[in-house]
């Protein structure tokens, strides 16, 4: 769970990691991509998924 309060904001990419330590992916390419991906949705809590992956492409 994330923080609500910035006096409590953590290491966006500490949480990822803590988040997906246990997850056997068969390519780390799509561990890579998803903690992208889930470290772009948790810095914009409450967006549209278009507005907090407006630069998915890129990724």
């Amino acid at each position: 769970m994330l923080p609500s309060e910035p006096s409590e904001a953590i290491d966006m990419e500490v949480w990822v990691e803590q988040e997906i330590e246990g997850c056997e992916f068969p390519d780390q390419r799509l561990k890579r991509r998803f903690g992208k991906l889930l470290g772009q949705l948790g810095e914009k809590i409450g967006a549209a998924l278009p507005t907090a992956c407006q630069d998915w492409p890129v990724c």
